[in-house]
């Protein structure tokens, strides 16, 4: 019987540990995301006025 629930508990845990870790590979991908578009967002201003100057 206490086999069977540490069985179950196991198996339990194995599933959150699954769900976090496509958490945290979510989370991940849009932070990347949002860095990548915030750098492109600070790149154009200089883009233009350069060109602008020029």
């Amino acid at each position: 019987m206490a086999e069977r629930q540490a069985t179950a508990k196991n198996t339990e845990l194995e599933q959150r540990v699954t769900e976090l870790a496509d958490d945290l590979a979510a989370a991940r991908t849009s932070l990347r995301r949002m860095i990548r578009n915030k750098n492109r967002t600070n790149e154009l201003p200089s883009a233009g006025a350069a060109s602008s100057a020029v």
